[in-house]
């Protein structure tokens, strides 16, 4: 996107909303920006609250998370490798264990208190 004009970077993200009010029957309050590239014009191009994360699981790597996890983190995961569906069998249970709610971005930030803004990055819930 970073190397994309603003009326390109806009293009993509209406398309994409398209989509989703097509399948789903709402656009998106949040965007992830691919590869969490992002900058001052991408941010003014987006008009909605980036999220990007606060841990990389590189599930790709089945990296162990449970270490570093804390309340408010945001973890990158992805859905296009078989290590990550294993990844999640062992993660979920655990976190859940340990007392953490699993939710959506969205539940987290109004949760927290925290108000989402419209060309701002978030990387976790936390203040």
């Amino acid at each position: 996107l970073k190397g994309m004009k603003s009326s390109g970077i806009k293009k993509e993200f209406s398309k994409t909303n398209d989509v989703l009010k097509e399948l789903i029957g709402k656009k998106a309050p949040v965007v992830r920006t691919p590869y969490g590239s992002t900058d001052k014009k991408v941010l003014k191009s987006v008009k909605y609250p980036v999220i990007l994360w606060s841990i990389d699981s590189r599930d790709w790597e089945t990296r162990n998370i449970m270490n570093t996890v804390k309340d408010g983190d945001i973890i990158l995961m992805h859905d296009l490798y078989e290590e990550t569906a294993d990844a999640v069998e062992v993660i979920v249970p655990r976190l859940l264990n340990q007392g953490y709610q699993l939710v959506t971005v969205s539940e987290m930030m109004e949760a927290k208190g925290i108000k989402l803004k419209p060309g701002h990055t978030y990387f976790n819930g936390r203040r």
